[in-house]
């Protein structure tokens, strides 16, 4: 009698949970993450911040510009397109990367896909402190 006591208040409290949950408070579901995205990550593509803090560059119109981080203003063209074609590079910028310290530049051109996620493109570095364009190799690299 004693044990049907303790039992039938622990068996009262299961079931008082598990029939008033709503669909609110219940698991994720299916159609929540491939359905609807509700766990989809919203980031920006291109989006890289400088070493300053204060700034980031982003790949647009055929140059890489500068803006600020507080206001989201421009600030200034980092590289330039016409810059570029007086260096003779007159190709289109793929994407970019800076070294540590923000003095050279990658630059990859005239990309090639192969498969899925393998290509060969052009690679050119350009360093920003003499205001120079080099040619890393002189075909397309994987």
């Amino acid at each position: 009698m004693r044990k049907a006591i303790l039992i039938f208040p622990i068996l009262f409290f299961i079931s008082s949970t598990v029939f008033t949950q709503s669909k609110s408070t219940s698991a994720i579901s299916v159609e929540d993450i491939w359905k609807d995205y509700k766990f989809l990550d919203k980031r920006v593509p291109g989006f890289n911040f400088m070493k300053d803090g204060k700034h980031y560059a982003r790949l647009e119109d055929k140059a890489i510009k500068k803006y600020d981080v507080t206001t989201g203003k421009y600030v200034a063209d980092i590289i330039d397109s016409t810059l570029l074609k007086s260096k003779g590079f007159d190709a289109e910028m793929s994407s970019y990367k800076f070294n540590d310290d923000e003095s050279y530049i990658m630059i990859e051109s005239d990309v090639k896909s192969i498969y899925r996620r393998s290509y060969t493109s052009m690679v050119h570095a350009y360093d920003t402190k003499a205001n120079k364009l080099m040619t890393i190799f002189d075909k397309p690299i994987m």
